[in-house]
């Protein structure tokens, strides 16, 4: 998991965003997430399972990472969030749904202009099935367009596993 919040990290770095308000949403224990308020961010973590939100707090206090992170039982379709983020992201969420488009949609409403809204799918079918169905590279396109927003779009696929980013555009709040 640390990789992945290094390459969060990495891209951010890359692209002018300074990481100090993050969300994961599907965030289960929040294991990315606790690498990146390790690093000075404050984490929001959003998910439908109060256990994992409650794991993500035993290994917060374990591990002595500090403030807390805020949490927020919630479906990742539909947080009811009001803030915006410098970084929205989600691990080995979007292949559990047939039609990601919501959540997307909801990823990208709580990406502050100029943010970050990054995510991983991780696909046990073979790698071509993932473009031809639900993660065609046009998805973010579509579906910053519909909510009257646009975003540079980014994809990278390494064996079944395909990260999906874009940064919305914009100038921060």
């Amino acid at each position: 998991m640390r990789a992945y919040a290094g390459m969060v990290q990495r891209l951010a770095q890359a692209n002018g965003i300074e990481i100090k308000r993050t969300c994961e949403i599907g965030s289960g224990r929040g294991s990315v997430s606790q690498y990146l308020a390790a690093d000075g961010a404050a984490v929001t973590l959003v998910d439908m399972a109060a256990t994992g939100l409650d794991l993500a707090l035993e290994n917060w206090k374990r591990f002595g990472i500090s403030p807390e992170p805020r949490r927020v039982l919630a479906s990742c379709e539909s947080t009811q969030l009001q803030e915006t983020f410098d970084v929205v992201l989600s691990i080995g969420l979007l292949e559990h749904f047939a039609k990601p488009q919501a959540t997307l949609k909801e990823a990208l409403r709580l990406t502050r202009p100029g943010g970050l809204s990054w995510h991983v799918i991780i696909n046990g079918e073979s790698t071509e099935s993932m473009y031809r169905s639900n993660w065609p590279p046009e998805i973010w396109r579509d579906i910053s367009r519909e909510a009257g927003q646009e975003a540079t779009v980014r994809q990278t696929q390494i064996g079944n596993v395909l990260e999906m980013w874009c940064i919305k555009n914009g100038q921060p709040d």
